[in-house]
């Protein structure tokens, strides 16, 4: 190449690099990652999103109903979305649609019972109910394609109008004899003592360091069995406070006679009243008495004080 030519060739290289207008840059937005984040974390389809694939539409077996009804749900929410052009192309991958519709399967001899099974994808249905005797099919383990297929042509004849089951069985261990669980008499008395700290416990249990000594000072139960005692007392100075008042009317009544007679006719006409009512309070203390603990007593004999002393 000339001189001339390489300079022209030069010119013209650097006119043109100039005439190319020049490519503005786009300014990426700073906080772009920030925005990304909170809508992850606000706004997240990805629960909704599994719930309908997973829990609504379920099981999605290729060529399956579930599956197209999952892949027609997905292209519509893509579309709320706002994504254009979103549709479903078809191809073929060899099997037909098939989804299980009812299976059922019952031993009827030697014994009757009802089989829990699973169906393999894409297994024929049967023409109906089908009936027949059982042949278990046991390949050789971890064989070579020689060895399987030698084994098959070996049972061929036997598989025939039968159905197969395939594998070793395994059997499930039965306990005939199971060991009593009955307790004796002084484990089941010390769990329903109400003395018993530990009343109701059921197991051995690890006790605290000092549980086996006696408990110093008074229990709270001890406590409340003085209190229930105390209270019958109450009772007693309220029902004797309540009937004074009607001794003493009585006396005045028969203020004509000597003291000692008139607490002699008290006493018969106390006497009579209890004769004549014993018979319904016998009944009433053997058969109409709720049974009560300490603390529900010593509340009820407390009420009943308060009671009649302010009556």
């Amino acid at each position: 190449m000339s001189k001339a030519k390489f300079v022209l060739t030069f010119v013209l290289c650097l006119f043109f690099l100039f005439q190319i207008p020049a490519m503005p840059q786009s300014v990426a937005d700073p906080d772009i990652n920030s925005k990304i984040r909170k809508e992850e974390t606000e706004h997240s389809q990805i629960m909704r999103t599994m719930h309908f694939l997973a829990d609504v539409y379920g099981p999605r077996l290729t060529g399956s109903p579930n599956h197209k009804a999952a892949a027609g749900w997905a292209i519509q929410q893509m579309q709320t979305w706002g994504l254009e052009n979103a549709h479903l192309e078809p191809w073929d991958f060899g099997h037909p649609g098939w989804v299980n519709e009812q299976s059922s399967g019952y031993i009827v001899s030697p014994i009757k019972d009802q089989l829990t099974f699973k169906v393999l994808a894409w297994t024929p249905s049967t023409k109906g109910t089908i009936k027949a005797q059982v042949f278990q099919l046991v390949p050789p383990e971890k064989p070579t394609k020689e060895q399987l297929g030698s084994y098959l042509d070996s049972v061929k004849d036997k598989v025939k109008d039968r159905i197969v089951l395939v594998g070793k069985s395994e059997p499930a261990p039965v306990t005939i004899d199971v060991p009593a669980r009955r307790l004796d008499d002084k484990v089941v008395s010390e769990r329903y003592d109400p003395k018993n700290p530990n009343a109701g416990a059921f197991g051995n249990r690890p006790q605290p360091a000092g549980a086996d000594q006696p408990p110093q000072g008074l229990t709270a139960q001890q406590i409340m069995d003085g209190a229930h005692f105390l209270s019958a007392g109450v009772v007693s100075f309220a029902r004797g406070l309540n009937d004074t008042p009607k001794i003493v009317a009585m006396l005045l009544l028969l203020k004509w006679m000597d003291i000692r007679w008139g607490f002699f006719a008290v006493a018969m006409t106390m006497a009579v009243g209890g004769l004549l009512n014993s018979r319904r309070i016998a009944e009433t203390m053997s058969h109409k008495i709720t049974a009560m603990n300490h603390g529900q007593g010593f509340s009820a004999n407390l009420t009943t004080g308060i009671l009649v002393i302010l009556a």
